[in-house]
């Protein structure tokens, strides 16, 4: 399952937005599981952006909580 996103990203005073899709490697209701994405950057700036945020080229983790 994949899911897109879109953000705005502020750094240094200034907005920068971004498109990503991550997908599910796991289709369950666990508590954590990780997720494999792909960035699309729309300059070198928005690049550095998306490392010093917080979020991983290759890969991230995001705990969900069942319900």
């Amino acid at each position: 399952m994949k899911h897109e996103h879109f953000e705005t990203v502020t750094y240094d005073g200034r907005n920068y937005s971004r498109n990503y899709q991550h997908t599910h490697l796991f289709d369950h209701e666990a508590h954590a599981h990780p997720h494999a994405w792909e960035g699309v950057s729309k300059n070198r700036t928005q690049q550095t952006v998306m490392a010093e945020d917080g979020v991983p080229v290759v890969q991230t983790s995001r705990i969900t909580v069942a319900r």
